[in-house]
């Protein structure tokens, strides 16, 4: 994911707050701040603070990694009668709402950057579905209410100490919400189909 100039100034703060604090020299300062304004991706900001402390681990596809922007704002879709689906390589907040009107919606989580432990999804969906895919470790707990309708869970990997929690709240009313873990696998992928 492309870092703005937005998430390059929040890491500059982090690195002027440990200057100030004595916990980077001025030169360990200088050096960090004149690569910060290089960086293109936001995976190239977490290095820069990973040693100071602070926010927890992030978890990129299934592998550790700090990251420091503290202002993702959260996540709010409405989908009526259509789709939508979140792009790749995309910062996941810890509050997430989706609104699916004889609609689908669909989170592919494996390809995103998770910057809290604890992520909450409030879907409602009427005549519709939300498809969410997750990569190995995380866990998923459903808290939804269903009337004519089905949370189904598929392939999903054991949960791993550490890695993001995904809690589902909301109604599903005459719809579904199909949860894919990385064994998961439709028809036309075990047949090696594109």
């Amino acid at each position: 994911m492309r870092a703005s100039d937005a998430d390059r100034q929040r890491v500059a703060d982090v690195l002027s707050t440990a200057y100030a604090d004595g916990r980077l020299s001025l030169d360990e300062f200088n050096e960090r701040t004149a690569s910060l304004w290089e960086t293109k991706t936001v995976g190239q900001l977490a290095p820069l603070t990973a040693d100071l402390g602070g926010r927890p681990p992030a978890v990129i596809g299934g592998q550790s990694t700090t990251l420091r922007l503290d202002d993702v704002a959260p996540i709010h879709t409405v989908a009526f009668m259509s789709s939508h689906q979140q792009p790749n390589n995309w910062v996941v907040p810890d509050t997430i709402s989706s609104l699916c009107l004889m609609a689908s919606d669909t989170y592919d989580f494996r390809t995103a950057t998770f910057v809290s432990p604890n992520v909450e999804l409030s879907v409602g969906t009427l005549w519709g579905s939300v498809i969410l895919k997750v990569p190995a470790g995380v866990t998923v707990i459903d808290r939804t209410v269903c009337i004519m309708g089905a949370v189904t869970m598929k392939g999903l990997a054991p949960p791993q100490p550490g890695a993001p929690t995904i809690e589902l709240k909301g109604f599903v009313l005459m719809g579904a919400i199909d949860v894919r873990g990385p064994e998961y696998a439709t028809i036309a992928e075990k047949m090696g189909l594109p």
